[in-house]
């Protein structure tokens, strides 16, 4: 067995130590530790342990005494591997604006269009069909817009220009002043809720309006003549007759037609902007829940 002396002096010439650097470390003297190696005296056990924390070793290595080889601790075990069998979604449909596959029956939007005499059929994803429903009801809202702001700067200039006309012609004729007035005030609001509702188009008036001025634009019958200087000359007159005749009938069915607007048109009138606002307020709710459905599924 090799004596501490002899493994003392190994771990401090390892240490790169002199006995006066190990001397001072353990606050004694160059002599003891000398003697410590000589195996002279053996240190105490007090010492023993300060001289195992200076070389990091066990008290058993300083009497030269091998250690105990460390134990490697086992490997754990390789967790098992389960294997576990996905079938793959079946793909029901492709939507035709996105190419996104569509793997669930209630994002499949089915639409049928019809253009003209032809049919299409397409199949589009949910948020594609909200965006188009978006876009439509949007475009349905400028044009609401502009119906109403239309309405609104036409009648009036129209009305104001038929009010002036009168107030013109009381000027010229003083002594029925009154009467022209009032009657340029009662024609001009006629004529602005006649305009109003012909412009909003949600009643009638406008409709009404062109049934009964096309009366005046029938076609008129065949004429039969003879190819001569006679029946040319008959041809002429009759066919000038007949557009003299169409134009008369034109203009009293035109006259008939604004007549019946204009005494329409002040019932009509309210019923109009009624329904505008009806309409506008149903487009931006339309809106409001397709923009809530667009965001729901484009999460």
């Amino acid at each position: 067995m090799i004596q501490i002396g002899e493994k003392l002096k190994t771990l401090r010439s390892e240490k790169h130590l002199t006995q006066k650097d190990l001397a001072e470390k353990l606050n004694v003297s160059a002599q003891a530790v000398s003697r410590w190696e000589n195996d002279e005296v053996e240190p105490s056990l007090e010492t023993l342990e300060q001289l195992a924390t200076i070389f990091s070793v066990s008290i058993d290595e300083l009497f030269g005494k091998e250690p105990a080889p460390k134990q490697e601790p086992a490997p754990a075990p390789a967790p098992a591997v389960r294997y576990v069998e996905t079938a793959a979604k079946p793909v029901l449909a492709v939507c035709e604006t996105c190419n996104k596959p569509l793997y669930r029956s209630e994002e499949i939007r089915r639409k049928t269009e019809t253009h003209g005499r032809s049919t299409e059929k397409r199949v589009l994803c949910v948020a594609c069909d909200e965006k188009e429903k978006l876009n439509k009801l949007r475009i349905e809202q400028d044009e609401l817009n502009t119906q109403w702001k239309r309405a609104w700067i036409w009648s009036p200039i129209a009305s104001i220009a038929l009010l002036a006309l009168f107030i013109v012609l009381a000027c010229f004729n003083r002594e029925h002043f009154a009467a022209f007035f009032v009657a340029g005030i009662a024609l001009s609001v006629l004529l602005l809720t006649f305009l109003v509702c012909v412009f909003l188009g949600n009643t009638f008036i406008g409709e009404m309006w062109e049934d009964v001025s096309s009366w005046g634009f029938s076609k008129m019958p065949g004429i039969i003549f003879s190819l001569d200087f006679d029946g040319i000359v008959f041809l002429i007159t009759v066919k000038v007759l007949f557009a003299i005749l169409n134009f008369v009938v034109a203009v009293c069915a035109t006259v008939l037609a604004t007549v019946l607007g204009l005494v329409l048109g002040v019932f009509a009138f309210p019923f109009a902007l009624s329904f505008h606002r009806r309409d506008l307020d149903a487009n931006l709710a339309s809106i409001e829940r397709a923009k809530e459905t667009l965001a729901k599924y484009e999460k």
